[in-house]
């Protein structure tokens, strides 16, 4: 009979969970009263910080900043940067290199044409203007040598006129060149700006040797030779209009040849840019990111922080219901009660009897493998008498699996236990019910047994003894299934 009986229980998740929550007042004490220690920290806090805070004050201390100075020498700092760094990119857009600089010169010869009416009017207009002592000396000094003076006036008039009008026309031509050309047609065939053009052009004007130079610097050879081209191109348009104003000349164009002169100016002053601008943003960034060093942090005064309050309450409430839990969890293992739902359902009212649990039990029940269960008849004010018995039959016959013989025998009178008797076998099918009253003279009815119940008195100190009657009883090699507590 023993070895044909397994007394395993299968559980099930959802039992498991009812035992868990079977408990589930001190599970809600213990999250209300962890609730109010974590919630009393930021309240301590609060208290301990207003004792201990400097009053507040607008004063800012010497070698600080407000924020709002802090904000202006950042945006001017940012303002700065930006300039800075448009200067690099508008160095870099006029197409200079640094190291290839590349001149192309035309020279323009100009030969101021021989009018005698011409020359004897800016002569006179030049005695009258400017009597040069040069003039003067020479006259004086051809006089003394015996010359004619007359002759040696003319002379010196015929070169001052020669070399006003010569310079005059240079002057204009210089000033064509400096301002009058339109550079728009040849800067949408270069692809560039007509600004960048007129920067790159230069005059020189040499009034000895009636020379006029252009040169044309930061573009290669071929679009330096273009702009060159254009620009005399543009200045021989321009001839007939200045010899009709001034006087009559000659321009005798001599091509200077295309040089590559290795000048670092500008490399130097794109390096001086680039390394003002790197400083800038360094002196931003260290600005920015030591906000802490410049402005002054007034102190303010500590306030309760109702959030973390509320966080702390619902955080120990949780806590403290899953600690409950857990609790319960581990009694439910240590007392041996993890049981399936339907035994829950049956028994949520009755009180465990750790002590009397026999499994590889020492001493007098030594080597007996019993599994014993509190069946239970009372101690539940929510079920009547009948609904009691019924439930105790339904333990019975859970725990009693397929036997069909079971007696009962305890610690009570006869009258007690064959009412008892009578009562479970009314709601018992299939199982056959007797008692006894003692062990002694009972041994063959145990016998013929297939298992046994204890009835008993709800009595601790009958603990000790219910456990030696089942020592006993396990001995005769018959299975105690339950304990019924009255």
């Amino acid at each position: 009979m023993n070895a044909d009986h397994n007394y395993e229980r299968t559980v099930d998740l959802a039992g498991f969970l009812k035992a868990v929550l079977l408990h589930w007042r001190q599970m809600i004490i213990l999250g209300v009263l962890f609730a109010l220690i974590l919630g009393m920290i930021p309240i301590l806090e609060y208290k301990s910080g207003s004792k201990t805070s400097s009053p507040q004050t607008d004063e800012v201390p010497e070698g600080y900043l407000t924020q709002a100075e802090y904000n202006a020498v950042l945006k001017r700092l940012e303002e700065t940067m930006a300039d800075k760094k448009q200067y690099v990119a508008n160095s870099y857009l006029m197409q200079i290199d640094p190291f290839k600089e590349v001149v192309a010169r035309e020279r323009i010869f100009v030969n101021v044409l021989s009018d005698p009416e011409t020359s004897e009017e800016i002569g006179t207009v030049s005695e009258d203007i400017d009597e040069t002592e040069t003039n003067s000396e020479a006259a004086t000094e051809e006089t003394a040598d015996g010359g004619d003076a007359e002759t040696v006036k003319a002379v010196g008039a015929g070169n001052t006129a020669a070399a006003y009008n010569t310079a005059r026309v240079i002057r204009e031509y210089v000033a064509f060149l400096g301002s009058r050309i339109d550079w728009s047609e040849l800067a949408e065939e270069l692809g560039t700006e007509p600004r960048y053009i007129d920067e790159c052009v230069s005059a020189d004007s040499y009034m000895d040797s009636a020379l006029i130079v252009i040169s044309v610097k930061g573009f290669d050879a071929e679009i330096a030779c273009a702009i060159r081209d254009y620009a005399v191109e543009k200045m021989a348009d321009a001839h007939a209009g200045i010899e009709a104003r001034i006087c009559g000349h000659e321009l005798n164009m001599a091509d200077g040849g295309v040089e590559v002169l290795y000048d670092a100016s500008m490399r130097t002053y794109q390096e001086s840019l680039v390394n003002e601008c790197a400083t800038t943003q360094t002196r931003y960034d260290n600005f920015r990111n030591s906000r802490s060093s410049f402005v002054y942090n007034a102190p303010v005064r500590a306030s309760l922080n109702k959030k973390a309050v509320l966080s702390n309450a619902v955080t120990g409430f949780i806590a403290g219901a899953l600690i409950g839990a857990m609790i319960n969890i581990i009694l439910i293992f240590v007392r041996g009660r993890v049981i399936s739902s339907k035994e829950l359902l049956l028994s949520y009212d009755i009180k465990t009897l750790a002590d009397l649990r026999s499994i590889e039990r020492t001493g007098i029940g030594s080597g007996i493998d019993r599994r014993i269960e509190n069946i239970g008849m009372g101690g539940d004010g929510k079920l009547s008498d009948g609904e009691r018995i019924q439930k105790a039959a339904q333990l019975v016959e859970l725990y009693a699996h397929n036997a069909e013989n079971i007696v009962l025998i305890g610690d009570v009178s006869e009258d007690t236990l064959k009412t008892t008797t009578e009562r479970l076998q009314q709601n018992l099918k299939g199982i056959n019910l007797k008692y006894c009253v003692t062990l002694l003279g009972n041994n063959a009815l145990l016998r013929e047994s297939d298992g046994v119940i204890l009835v008993e008195k709800r009595n601790e100190s009958r603990l000790g003894m219910i456990e030696s009657d089942i020592g006993v009883i396990g001995e005769m090699k018959i299975p105690v299934i339950g304990v019924i507590l009255l």
